[in-house]
Order: C-alpha cells, then sequence, then structure tokens
C-alpha cells in the first residue's frame, strides 16, 4: 500500500496537486530516501525552505551511514536546490561542486548525471552573474543533454539558454530556445514546466 500510496503522491505533486501530495505523504509512516525526497519537495512549494533542508540533510546522512553514492549525489544535488530557491547561490554552487566530484569519480560514464549536474553549474553562475560562463557551460549541458532520452533535461537546457540570451538581449535567441524548451516539456508531459515558461515567454514578447 505504501509504494502505491507514494507513486500517487509523486504523480500529485507532477500535476501540480500539492496539497493532495502533501496529504498522501503525510499517511506513510516509513520514510525513505523517495518519502524524503518528496516531503522537502512540498516544503520547498510552501517556501518553507528550513524544513526541505532538515528532510534532504536527513537524505544524504542516511546515504552517508549506508555508503550509499548513488544517493549521496541526488542528496547533494537536492540541497543545492533548496539553496538556489533561497538565493544562497554561491553555496548551492559548492554543493554542487561536491556532487561534481562524485559523478566524475564514481559515474563517469553517466551522461545523464553528467548534464544535469552541469546545467546547474551553468543556471547558477548565471544566478552569480557571469554570463559568459554560464553561457559556455549551459551550451555543453545542452551538447550532453541531447545524447539522453531525457525530454526534461533537454528542456531545462534550453530554458537556461533562453535566460541567458534574454539577458544579453538577444531576443531571437531567446524565443527559438523557449519554443524548444516548450516542445520538449510538453512532449514529456510536465504540465507544470510548460506553464512555468509563460513568465519567461511574457518578458521576451
Amino acid at each position: 500500500m505504501t509504494e502505491e500510496q507514494l507513486q500517487k503522491a509523486w504523480q500529485a505533486l507532477f500535476d501540480g496537486q500539492y496539497q493532495l501530495a502533501k496529504q498522501l505523504v503525510s499517511q506513510i509512516d516509513q520514510d525513505n530516501y523517495s518519502t524524503l525526497n518528496l516531503k522537502a519537495y512540498i516544503a520547498l512549494e510552501e517556501k518553507d525552505f528550513a524544513l526541505a533542508r532538515q528532510f534532504l540533510k536527513d537524505y544524504y546522512a542516511q546515504a552517508v551511514s549506508e555508503k550509499n553514492l548513488e544517493e549521496q549525489h541526488i542528496g547533494l544535488h537536492q540541497l543545492a536546490m533548496v539553496e538556489r530557491e533561497e538565493e544562497h547561490f554561491q553555496k548551492a554552487y559548492d554543493l554542487i561542486m561536491t556532487e561534481a566530484e562524485i559523478i566524475t569519480d564514481h559515474f563517469p560514464d553517466d551522461l545523464l548525471k553528467k548534464s544535469v549536474n552541469l546545467y546547474e553549474q551553468g543556471y547558477l553562475q548565471f544566478k552569480l552573474g557571469n554570463i559568459c560562463l554560464a553561457e559556455e557551460l549551459l551550451q555543453a549541458t545542452l551538447n550532453l543533454a541531447l545524447q539522453t532520452d531525457d525530454l526534461i533535461n533537454h528542456a531545462c537546457a534550453y530554458r537556461a539558454l533562453a535566460e541567458v540570451m534574454l539577458a544579453k538581449k538577444d531576443i531571437n535567441m531567446a524565443k527559438s530556445y523557449v519554443q524548444q524548451a516548450l516542445t520538449c516539456f510538453e512532449e514529456a508531459g510536465d504540465r507544470v514546466g510548460a506553464t512555468d515558461l509563460k513568465g519567461l515567454m511574457a518578458q521576451i514578447e
């Protein structure tokens, strides 16, 4: 029952039904990586950064105690996401670089892990105001992402490049990238991702 409830809770989150996701996950007694991650996403949605951070610190501590490198890199990535959402961009970048070391040392052939990590490096450099470096990293991200089948990964790379182009006042390229991002989100069935693009599109038009 727990596994089925967990799947329903994740689907609710994916569909943007945060209260339903919260209700479903609150009925699950046993915490594991998946429930902690889900609880962190819900806390983030409610802008409760301290709670989200606590769930993910528990997640990371469990991964370290189990010597589980897969979950360690995910835990670091999610902790960085919390810091990014709270606009602690340098702290987020430091966590992402720690994650990058784990990926390089232990998952050197995993293009998806590499591209998702590189996306965060690029996007955080953009947020830190290093536009040229951000563009370089995000172009490398896109090249890696397109070698994977993950449409959300493609969409995020295109969206970030659209933001960089908007910052550079290159409206034509920004439009092109945002359109490609929208296509990928729609193909992936990610309604939340597609809806979130509308704000960016409004700035470009």
